[in-house]
């Protein structure tokens, strides 16, 4: 292999090694909530790049034809695995999730049968041919109504658990934001890349433009996974402690705005979260019964009050303490 030849696959090595180290950061992870299916999508993601890779160096028709169908297979994983991810990280609950999953499956099935089967049909490579590119040859064919109609399906599915994903965006805590915004970007890049190609919009040599935004999505991965401790800190175990406490609890940051708020407390003031959430303390509990804007300045303090709630007296014991967070740098 000449040197211009080197030269330009290393993007496609880069995508590779960062696509191995964020299956191998995940795997070790695998115990948390959701990592399981996210290292099945990074898996995905890797074994695609990698038959990319040997695609563009294979010599013959043949040969490229056998890679490129091996890409079709490993983007499945991708498919299936994302919305699985979406779905325990959010903690969507359905009725029946065995059935929905189950269900989720006939499309890739059906389309791995007609991915075999070509041979007979062609209703995937219905003129497979070879350009002169260089330094590789480029395989190249019509998109039929299949290859259409699997996309189709497969944006709806990994747009829908993009949605999913997006509606944490909302949530109260700016670690999970910010976790959430990478997993995004992450996730929608790679989508980007499929679109362009498949409405032949080129930004990279190879009419394939996945595997350049694959490079980006993965540099923005790895440094959410060192730099925001990605499946390390989830919100899941906050989701669940925070709100199952009976008791009302607000969290105020230096500046005396609310930042976190349980139901509980929410239920007191008759309001939603998106109400109160970045408000001043002292503008939210202005006409509150219980003195909490009298102690936005204390570091720790007890008190005991009592107010009435529908004509009865209602006794309780207020505690204010400091909550730390320590940054590792």
């Amino acid at each position: 292999m000449t040197r211009s030849e080197l030269f330009y696959l290393l993007p496609y090595f880069i995508s590779l090694a960062l696509s191995l180290g964020i299956l191998y950061y995940t795997w070790e992870r695998r115990s948390a909530k959701g990592v399981t299916a996210f290292t099945w999508y990074a898996a995905g993601q890797t074994l695609w790049t990698f038959g990319f890779i040997l695609e563009l160096i294979s010599p013959d028709l043949t040969e490229k034809m056998f890679w490129d169908g091996f890409q079709w297979l490993a983007s499945i994983l991708l498919v299936v695995a994302f919305p699985v991810f979406a779905v325990q990280y959010t903690e969507y609950k359905f009725k029946n999730p065995q059935h929905v999953f189950i269900l989720s499956l006939i499309g890739p099935v059906v389309f791995v049968v007609i991915l075999i089967t070509d041979g007979w049909h062609h209703l995937i490579y219905p003129n497979p041919h070879l350009t002169s590119a260089s330094p590789f040859p480029e395989l190249l064919y019509d998109f039929t109504w299949v290859v259409y109609g699997y996309a189709l399906y497969s944006y709806i599915v990994l747009f829908w658990g993009v949605g999913l994903l997006a509606q944490r965006l909302f949530r109260p805590h700016g670690l999970y934001r910010t976790q959430i915004a990478i997993i995004l970007f992450g996730f929608l890049l790679p989508i980007l890349g499929t679109i362009l190609t498949l409405f032949n919009i080129h930004i990279a040599p190879q009419r394939d433009a996945t595997p350049f935004t694959n490079v980006i999505a993965n540099l923005i991965i790895a440094w959410g996974l060192f730099r925001y401790k990605l499946f390390e800190v989830v919100p899941i175990g906050r989701d669940r402690l925070f709100e199952s406490i009976v008791d009302p609890v607000v969290i105020l940051d230096n500046q005396h705005i609310v930042v976190d708020i349980n139901t509980a407390m929410l239920n007191l003031l008759d309001r939603k979260a998106i109400d109160v959430i970045g408000a001043p303390a002292k503008q939210v509990f202005d006409k509150f019964p219980i003195p909490i804007k009298r102690f936005t300045h204390v570091s720790y303090a007890r008190d005991e009050t009592t107010f009435e709630v529908g004509g009865k007296n209602v006794y309780y014991e207020m505690t204010v303490w400091p909550c730390m967070t320590v940054t590792k740098r």
